[in-house]
């Protein structure tokens, strides 16, 4: 898969005064350099999009017991069933079949051909917090991590723009429109698909997984390790003990003990009180960690190899 690199900049000016509430719109300058942003596949399926359909709406249940069981298939179903009620959407019970089977075979992995499997989640029009309100629904004693994989990749394929507010809003505007700028020889699905991928990955909490996880999880996105933790400061936000503790969760991959994030609040601080820019202080901060033995021993053990 070919990559292009992305380098753009949020501009803002911070005071004193917005010390307390620290937004990635308003009063931060981060310059995010040389991520590597990937092109998703241009390769097509060799089955139409219709013949898919239609294949998977004759799934048969019953010889996928190795896969879930009934019960979880009729869970499904009902979940399903009762989301498209709730939206005053009504269906036949072949249709409701058809993104039932959908539902489980993305869930379930149950095909490789990811263009037609991925193009059929999006015809379920359903929202993100749908489709992982189905997912928790399921009792399938998911990890936080598996939990995490799964909103990450319905994010980077149902993420609407026009459905986002705020913040959320404006930093993906500006994501859209340096990728509209820089990559003009993208396709414009392609355009919105990296737009969502990269909007995906800035999303990641890592704040509730062990180690192990955390790893994982950073091996199943596109993007090296270091422009993880570039991105993550690029939407940072909240206050100043919220911003160390994502600093932490992204460049020493473990949660904030308190003497350490009591420093480095310290410091936060201190870089503003001096005139220092937000920009400048987040890359100070990161830096510094980066160059921390405890960084060196963790970056020593190949985790990502």
């Amino acid at each position: 898969m070919k990559s292009k690199f992305l380098s753009f900049v949020i501009a803002g000016s911070l005071s004193l005064a917005c010390l307390s509430y620290i937004s990635p719109i308003k009063t931060q300058a981060i310059s995010l350099t040389q991520i590597n942003i990937p092109e998703l596949s241009t390769s097509s399926s060799d089955e139409t999009f219709e013949a898919f359909l239609e294949k998977v709406g004759n799934l048969n249940i019953d010889l996928l017991k190795d896969k879930f069981s009934k019960e979880t298939y009729d869970k499904i179903y009902q979940k399903i069933s009762d989301k498209y009620k709730s939206q005053n959407k009504s269906y036949s019970e072949d249709e409701l079949k058809l993104r039932s089977n959908i539902y489980a075979s993305y869930i379930f992995d149950l095909y490789n051909d990811e263009s037609n499997i991925d193009e059929a989640v999006k015809y379920l029009g359903l929202s993100i917090n749908d489709m992982m309100e189905i997912l928790t629904s399921l009792e399938l004693n998911l990890s936080p991590f598996d939990l995490e994989l799964f909103k990450f990749k319905f994010t980077s394929l149902l993420t609407d723009p026009t459905k986002l507010s705020g913040e959320d809003s404006e930093i993906y505007s500006l994501i859209e429109q340096e990728f509209v700028n820089e990559f003009k020889d993208f396709k414009p699905d392609d355009m919105r698909g990296s737009i969502n991928l990269f909007w995906a990955m800035s999303r990641i909490n890592l704040s509730k997984f062990v180690l192990e996880d955390r790893v994982k999880m950073l091996k199943n996105i596109p993007i090296d390790f270091e422009s993880f933790q570039d991105l993550k400061a690029l939407t940072i936000s909240g206050i100043s003990d919220e911003i160390i503790n994502e600093l932490y969760d992204v460049v020493l991959l473990r949660n904030a003990d308190e003497d350490g994030k009591k420093f480095w609040v310290d410091l936060l601080q201190k870089f503003i009180n001096q005139g220092k820019s937000f920009k400048d202080s987040i890359n100070d901060i990161v830096n510094r960690l980066r160059e921390s033995e405890e960084y060196k021993t963790l970056m020593g053990k190949n985790l990502f190899n």
